[in-house]
């Protein structure tokens, strides 16, 4: 009697942790798929699924981001869709943003360039992705409800989606020119400040002058 209740409240807990660890989460993640069927939503992707850069304008440039996971619902994947969105579009403000436009305009004040490298300046780039700070607005996006059956033969449920995220180029512009102001508050040589500060009047212009579309 003793053993079987100890059998009995060993199922009970192996039961409970599978519950709460399958609720506890929003979502549900297996090991590899074998094949992937769609419930609800379109058949076929759009185009910009695989090329987000095609839905950029002359006035703001597009990110993607898909959902991680399935999810229970379709907010929480659009949600999860805009995160990584997001995360692409800090990611560029960061690096490549730096590397052309910004390295664009402090040329044209006359600015060695090489101040947007330092250690400093590399620093204040990880703080702002870090902080994952980026003014813009959800485009088109695109959802699927699908069922995943996985190589042992389980089956799971739910939803992914893919989103446009646009941010336009006069918020681009307004990041650029806080970098900037920072790098030169942190200048300690005077001459080297002021070219710095003469540069960073030719952000707004640079920017204006930059197609996001191409």
């Amino acid at each position: 009697m003793k053993s079987y209740l100890i059998k009995l409240s060993t199922l009970g807990f192996v039961g409970l942790c599978i519950l709460v660890s399958g609720c506890a989460t929003g979502k549900q993640i297996k090991g590899p798929t074998a094949a992937t069927f769609v419930i609800e939503g379109p058949k076929e992707l759009p185009g910009w699924v695989k090329n987000p850069a095609s839905r950029s304008t002359k006035e703001a440039k597009a990110f993607g981001g898909q959902s991680i996971g399935l999810w229970a619902s379709e907010r929480s994947a659009i949600d999860s869709a805009m995160t990584e969105a997001k995360r692409a579009a800090v990611h560029f403000l960061w690096g490549e943003m730096i590397d052309t436009q910004v390295k664009a305009a402090s040329a044209k004040g006359g600015v060695d360039t090489g101040v947007l490298y330092t250690q400093e300046a590399e620093k204040m780039k990880e703080v702002r992705k870090a902080q994952g700070i980026v003014r813009g607005e959800r485009g088109d996006y695109v959802s699927q409800r699908v069922e995943e059956v996985d190589v042992d033969g389980s089956r799971k449920a739910g939803w992914r989606v893919w989103v446009i995220y646009m941010v336009p180029k006069s918020a681009m512009s307004e990041y650029a020119k806080e970098f900037m102001k920072d790098i030169s508050a942190n200048e300690k040589d005077e001459n080297a400040r002021k070219q710095i500060d003469s540069a960073i009047s030719f952000i707004d212009k640079t920017f204006e002058e930059w197609d996001t579309s191409k």
